[in-house]
């Protein structure tokens, strides 16, 4: 029995955390450079038309009338409230949490409110609801959460760029 090739160890563990001709972040360092440049130029471009549709959006006049509504019914739960106009019924949009005890309180009274008619027939509780329905608006949070997924997905991937060179320059 040759007991020299018993007392050599198969694993050397002082040596596990050597460079390994495998290593996943090693091989994979240039296609998450190359990711994490492309997603940061993607950033980018979203921030920029972020802020381009925000200023266009604030400074858009929204179309529609202000006109006076009996209040049908509110649902708390839901933020939902139902507007009389012109003997139709119609829920109101872009309803806030705290104005729902405010058209609450006036449905219990029988009070008139008064709501922006926009100009594709809807009814909004404020003109914030019709400028953010327009499609600049649309547009704006579209960019508005694109950018803010690319902000992960660029951390994320800067992360493994960080790793990969972490993993080759160890000794």
């Amino acid at each position: 029995m040759n007991c020299e090739k018993s007392m050599v160890r198969t694993f050397s563990y002082d040596n596990w955390y050597q460079k390994d001709p495998n290593d996943y972040y090693v091989l994979h360092k240039r296609m998450y450079k190359k990711y994490s440049y492309f997603s940061g130029i993607l950033l980018m471009v979203c921030l920029i038309l972020t802020v381009g549709f925000g200023v266009k959006l604030n400074t858009i006049k929204p179309g529609g009338q202000k006109v006076s509504v009996n209040i049908a019914s509110v649902d708390r739960g839901g933020n939902k409230v139902y507007v009389t106009y012109n003997d139709t019924t119609e829920e109101l949009i872009n309803v806030n949490d705290s104005e729902v005890y405010r058209y609450a309180a006036s449905c219990t009274l029988g009070r008139t409110m008064d709501v922006f008619l926009g100009e594709d027939g809807k009814f909004y509780s404020n003109v914030q609801g019709i400028k953010n329905n327009t499609a600049i608006g649309k547009l704006y949070f579209a960019s508005l959460f694109s950018a803010l997924g690319l902000i992960i997905f660029t951390a994320v991937l800067y992360a493994f760029v960080v790793e990969a060179i972490k993993h080759e320059n160890r000794d």
